[in-house]
């Protein structure tokens, strides 16, 4: 650089540092962070130098530079990267293997070394290379496969997985599609890999419709909390909650923003806007009037609140040994309705947050997703003659009622769903409508009696593998990410559960607050962010290696040879906060149209990719639970086995909205001239959430 410009730089730099210390001028102190980047950019790349290694790469992206974003700077990310090209930022991870270049054209394209292409799929080595984005196969139009060369992503988020598989095990596109759930020799541990990047993209001039906001950044902390205005979801009997927190904050300092946070053990004082996992611990085996002395017990730490979210885990401890579990679930959940109704009156159910044991209400077949999978008449049974019974794949049959309707627990708590996820093909808000139709049919007419019942989501921040034999799946066969920091880089395997594709957390997020009561974020008590982004936060199980600016690969040791000390205060050392971030930021997105979302009803469509007629139920085209009750609805098997997208209308004292989403696109696809009840939305690409208020 020249020194003359650099003296001058300098100069400039302490003017501005010196100019925003005094208080009057406090409110430019972003633009100050600005000038100092500027500065140390220039100065560290401005002789045109290609980075040293653990600071930054320039990827052969001519005028462009990667570097840390590492600093608690304006968009709040801390151990990620961040690259601007031709206008577009992204924000993003990085692995050990996967690769990616974001070229001067706006298309990203995989450049992990040794990459080749044979005609059938790119290749490392004998190893076979797969796609997907999120929970959906990365493809061409035509289902044929795509190289991952020059794709064109609108703004958004995702999460780029990058797939090495056995060649005898996995041969082709449609090997891979068939077996990536990882069971029968599927695509799991024993002979493939997984490299992830989560990745945002911003542009100055936004492209694409989706609601996904800008505020977004691949972060290992949460960034939620600074960018969302107050709220509360008590008038519109709606919930989210969580565990996770940023160390040095308060439950207070999220319950502002309308969340449910983990219920605090050591507080003695009333906490009504809280929630909990309750669980034993044990599989002791204990009476009824335990289980409903406990469930009075647990209200009252709340303050008798009905705001207060109540579910468990007892089944699970448990462990199969308590044949008589779900009966005894029952009377849980009736003390705590006893306990309630004590204080308040006669309370119905539907207006507490007592929602059951999560998975319980999956496990026991009440709620059966995979049913828009099968048969149509399958299908249409389990709204309609089979509503209340549980079905059995093996023998293709239905058997007695389910246990919720079976035991009284109709009667005192609502329903848990899980999104528990793994590899799989997830088609989220198509499955939360059905979901919604079976619980809300079902509960309004069970022995000819209105007992409707809510249904609360119930996910978290990380993918487990679910595969049997245990451990097996492909989430434990991770590469791992690099985290940067102060003079070098850390290179963190996880071998336990990995985080979540972001972009599917917030499309639940999003749809279970549109369509259920909201979403839970489940994780351990007490779980917390570190924001110092000089330290780590890792487990001691894990495998952690550093690499000092200039050096190699070594096995780390807290504080050795320049890096970081391994403490609670530091960055965690895997990315669960951006899948919390991001479910968030969809529950977020309903806040918005919070006034225009008392009636949702079915509509008909058009767009390029063709039409679809959304067919009535015998009560019209609205959803079960938004109006009076609509039996035969079955629009949601007709788009899903037509592969076409969801398309709602709204309606509430604050107007209307559409609402559309298609999850048969892949992400970098599109369908234009989508248009709902005369209204254009334009171009919309592939599984991302389109709203337009009218």
């Amino acid at each position: 650089m020249n020194m003359e410009l650099k003296k001058k730089i300098e100069v400039s730099r302490k003017k501005v540092q010196k100019f925003v210390k005094k208080p009057e001028n406090k409110k430019y102190l972003v633009l100050a962070v600005v000038l100092t980047a500027v500065f140390v950019i220039y100065k560290k790349y401005g002789n045109g130098k290609k980075a040293a290694s653990g600071t930054g790469t320039n990827n052969g992206s001519t005028g462009t530079t990667t570097f840390p974003d590492n600093s608690a700077n304006a968009d709040g990310a801390l151990g990620s990267y961040k690259k601007v090209v031709a206008g577009r930022e992204y924000s993003y991870s990085r692995t050990p293997e996967l690769e990616l270049e974001f070229n001067e054209d706006g298309t990203i394209s995989d450049i992990t070394p040794g990459l080749s292409f044979d005609g059938i799929s790119n290749r490392i080595g004998n190893k076979r290379i797969y796609y997907m984005l999120g929970y959906s196969v990365f493809q061409n139009a035509n289902n044929s496969y795509n190289q991952f060369r020059n794709v064109f992503l609108p703004d958004g988020i995702y999460t780029i997985r990058q797939f090495v598989c056995d060649e005898n095990v996995v041969p082709n596109l449609a090997a891979f599609k068939q077996k990536l759930t990882g069971w029968n020799n599927g695509v799991n541990m024993t002979n493939s890999r997984l490299s992830e990047v989560f990745l945002a993209i911003k542009t100055l001039n936004a492209t694409g419709n989706s609601v996904v906001p800008r505020w977004l950044k691949v972060s290992r902390h949460l960034v939620f909390p600074s960018v969302v205005p107050q709220k509360d979801w008590a008038a519109y009997n709606k919930f989210f909650c969580i565990v996770y927190q940023n160390q040095g904050s308060s439950a207070e300092d999220y319950q502002k923003f309308g969340i449910n946070t983990d219920l605090d053990y050591n507080v003695q004082a009333a906490q009504p806007k809280t929630w909990n996992t309750v669980r034993k611990g044990d599989p002791s085996i204990q009476d009824n009037n335990w289980y409903y002395q406990q469930g009075r017990s647990w209200i009252e730490k709340s303050g008798v609140s009905k705001r207060f979210v109540l579910t468990d885990q007892y089944p699970e401890d448990a462990q199969n040994t308590d044949p008589d579990i779900d009966t005894k679930m029952y009377h849980f959940y009736k003390g705590a309705l006893d306990r309630i109704s004590e204080v308040h009156g006669p309370t119905n159910k539907k207006n507490t947050g007592l929602y059951g044991s999560y998975g319980i209400d999956d496990f026991s077949k009440l709620i059966v997703a995979d049913h828009l999978k099968f048969d149509r008449q399958t299908f249409e049974q389990s709204l309609t003659s089979h509503v209340h019974k549980v079905y059995d794949p093996a023998s293709s049959s239905w058997a007695g009622d389910a246990s919720y309707y079976a035991t009284g627990a109709i009667n005192v708590r609502n329903v848990n769903h899980s999104f528990y996820m793994y590899n799989n093909i997830e088609m989220i808000p198509y499955r939360i409508i059905y979901v919604n139709e079976r619980i809300k049919v079902g509960t309004k007419t069970y022995q000819g009696q209105d007992r409707e019942s809510n249904i609360l989501g119930f996910g978290w921040a990380k993918a487990q593998s679910l595969v049997t034999p245990f451990g097996i799946g492909i989430e434990y066969a991770s590469t791992g990410e690099i985290i940067p920091f102060p003079g070098g880089e850390i290179k963190s395997v996880q071998n336990l559960e990995i985080p979540m594709p972001w972009e599917e957390n917030f499309t639940c997020g999003f749809w279970c607050t549109l369509i259920f009561s909201g979403l839970g974020m489940w994780n351990a008590p007490g779980s917390r962010f570190g924001k110092d982004a000089s330290k780590l936060h890792w487990w001691t199980d894990q495998q952690v290696q550093w690499k000092k600016n200039g050096g190699n690969w070594e096995p780390y040791v807290s504080g050795q040879n320049g890096a970081p000390v391994n403490d609670s205060s530091g960055l965690m050392h895997r990315l669960w906060a951006p899948p919390t971030d991001a479910a968030y930021a969809g529950s977020d997105a309903v806040w918005k149209i919070r006034d225009r979302i008392q009636v949702l009803e079915h509509v008909s469509y058009t767009s390029s990719k063709g039409n679809f007629t959304a067919v009535p139920g015998t009560s019209g085209l609205h959803l079960n639970g938004f109006g009076s009750l609509n039996k035969n609805l079955f629009v949601i098997k007709d788009a899903y086995d037509g592969q076409k997208g969801v398309a709602l209308r709204g309606s509430g004292q604050g107007g209307k909205v559409l609402i559309y989403y298609n999850g048969f696109l892949s992400p970098h696809e599109y369908e234009d001239n989508v248009i709902m009840d005369g209204v254009n939305l334009g171009r919309v690409y592939g599984r991302q959430t389109v709203i337009r208020t009218i």
